[in-house]
């Protein structure tokens, strides 16, 4: 066997065991029938203080004296309830605003539009406990 034929067996081995752990994770995800929500891992899941949403915010450069259409991302562990406590509107406004009709249902990535101004009608209804 000569040098470069070595190079090229060993090359293809190292690539081998490199990407074939990617690709199996890969296919099980396409190849799954669980809904996403099921593939995450929630059994560690719990709900974020109004302290860690505050910093939350405070690191997404939120001012809470100012929320005027400020646009906010939902982070692990936010519920709409304590986004409700941290920036004084209702949860109701809070779904209002978002179009959300399940309050216990916000995702992670989500963002959600932070108006203190405005009001919701009374024929708006959302289902959940927030």
């Amino acid at each position: 066997m000569n040098k470069h034929h070595k190079r090229y067996v060993v090359t293809g081995l190292l690539s081998a065991v490199i990407l074939t752990p990617l690709a199996v994770q890969s296919v099980r995800a396409a190849t799954t029938t669980e809904p996403v929500a099921e593939q995450a891992d929630i059994t560690n899941w719990i709900a974020n203080t109004p302290e860690q949403i505050s910093a939350n915010m405070s690191r997404q450069n939120i001012n809470l004296g100012d929320l005027n259409g400020t646009r906010y991302v939902v982070q692990w562990g936010d519920t709409l309830s304590q986004i409700s406590a941290v920036t004084h509107i209702s949860v109701a406004k809070l779904a209002y605003d978002n179009q959300i009709k399940n309050i216990d249902l916000i995702y992670v990535g989500q963002g959600l539009i932070l108006n203190a101004n405005g009001y919701v009608p009374q024929s708006y209804s959302y289902s959940g406990n927030g």
